[in-house]
């Protein structure tokens, strides 16, 4: 009878060695990314619009333009971009008779400048998907080219953007005036435009 006690005992201490405890070892995690993952950064964007140029004492006009920004900082960012618009669409003459500004001529202007970034948010047109935008404020300075003349042209503007993936579009407006000696005879050196662009970042 011993020996059948014993023999029980030991094949139970045989079965009890036999099973195995699993060990719980977590594995290390390190903030950050690897030399080898890439980033996506966007440098800056570029876009093309259309929209419309009131001068004083002048019906508002079309206009064509072309873009683009490098990001200099979290909000600052630097401007170039090229204008082309009607001018008017009659001969403007001066109290003499002087031909100032001839019939159907293209205003060519290039521009420079800075951009700041007021505000961001986000703005949802379904209620099941949401887009950031953001709003700024730029300045501009450059040479605007009008026929036979040409002056400096500084100007000021309102940028809205609203972002959709590696896209873009924007509501702009800004207020202008052109050193212009024939447009200022003319008293037709200041005004304003409004107009919508379109684009992608890079």
């Amino acid at each position: 009878m011993k020996w059948f006690t014993a023999f029980w005992l030991s094949l139970l201490a045989v079965s009890v060695s036999a099973e195995t405890t699993d060990i719980y070892q977590p594995d290390s995690l390190v903030a950050g990314v690897t030399e080898q993952q890439d980033i996506s950064r966007r440098l800056g964007s570029w876009g093309v619009g259309v929209g419309q140029v009131a001068r004083e004492r002048l019906p508002a006009m079309n206009q064509f333009n072309v873009s683009g920004r490098y990001f200099a900082g979290e909000r600052w960012y630097v401007l170039a971009g090229l204008q082309l618009s009607e001018f008017s669409d009659e001969l403007i003459t001066a109290d003499n008779g002087e031909v100032l500004v001839k019939k159907d001529v293209t205003a060519v202007t290039a521009t420079t400048g800075l951009g700041y970034q007021l505000m961001q948010g986000s703005a949802s047109f379904s209620g099941n998907s949401t887009y950031p935008w953001q709003l700024g404020t730029e300045a501009y300075v450059g040479e605007q080219y009008t026929g036979d003349s040409s002056g400096r042209y500084l100007g000021i503007g309102i940028s809205w953007q609203l972002l959709v993936d590696d896209y873009w579009l924007a509501l702009e407006w800004k207020s202008f005036q052109v050193d212009d000696k024939a447009l200022q005879q003319a008293d037709i050196d200041k005004g304003m435009q409004w107009g919508i662009s379109f684009g992608s970042f890079y």
